[in-house]
């Protein structure tokens, strides 16, 4: 059933509950490691297969079976193509497509669109204490933008071609970063731009929605993380394995 653009959808036997993507970055390769946790109300011969879709159209495959709820697998991209912030490069995306199979049966698939790019912040001792700088893929940047609160009091009334001008629009005033608070309030079409366009900051949607006062703001936030944790244009919490804090 499809509801005010909600898909609801019931399964019997098992489903991919969450995922993670994790990036390690050497010289001349990236370690893709997918952690998968999968939910199971019945028995089966359930198997996870994982493609990688390269920008080029290369297609890498690995399949596992289902024998716990956490699935891991990685996927080494030699020679990758790294997305870079806006001014710095181009945003090559990579497609990952995750399918649950019973048998020959598909039960669920997830599809996520990947930059390959490693964030650090460096904090190394200088003479007034330390420093605060983001690097990407190892460049240190400047960072220069804004904040980005709602485009209008209706948000159902903005379309697409209205939010991809605001924001092009801020990537043509050379911005490379963005408290992205309103994007709670916002389908995860604004993050889609954004990897296309430049580099946003989740930790501007954590902080709003610090400031939110009804009870569920925890639940909110933590919902929203993983909903859009895995969009390139976007900072991870700290914790999730592909920001570095140096």
């Amino acid at each position: 059933m499809v509801s005010g653009g909600y898909l609801l959808e019931g399964q019997s036997k098992a489903v991919i509950s969450d995922v993670h993507l994790g990036q390690i970055h050497t010289k001349n390769n990236v370690l893709v490691k997918i952690e998968a946790t999968v939910d199971q109300w019945q028995k089966g011969r359930f198997t996870l297969s994982v493609s990688l879709h390269h920008p080029d159209g290369h297609v890498m495959h690995i399949n596992s079976a289902v024998d716990k709820a956490l699935v891991t697998l990685d996927l080494r991209v030699d020679a990758p193509q790294l997305w870079w912030p806006n001014g710095l490069g181009e945003q090559p995306l990579y497609k990952i497509v995750l399918e649950l199979f019973d048998g020959i049966e598909k039960l669920d698939s997830r599809t996520y669109q990947i930059g390959l790019r490693e964030l650090e912040l460096r904090q190394d001792p200088d003479e007034w204490g330390k420093t605060f700088t983001f690097a990407v893929n190892g460049v240190p940047i400047f960072a220069k933008g804004a904040d980005w609160i709602p485009a209008d009091s209706f948000i159902t009334r903005l379309t697409h071609a209205q939010l991809e001008h605001l924001i092009r629009s801020c990537a043509q005033a050379n911005m490379n970063i963005s408290g992205s608070g309103a994007a709670v309030f916002m389908k995860a079409k604004i993050f889609t731009i954004f990897a296309t366009i430049w580099h946003s900051d989740l930790a501007g949607l954590r902080f709003c929605l610090r400031r939110i006062s009804f009870g569920h703001a925890g639940v909110h936030r933590k919902c929203q993380s993983r909903t859009h944790r895995e969009h390139p244009s976007l900072t991870p919490p700290r914790q999730s394995g592909n920001l570095v804090w140096k």
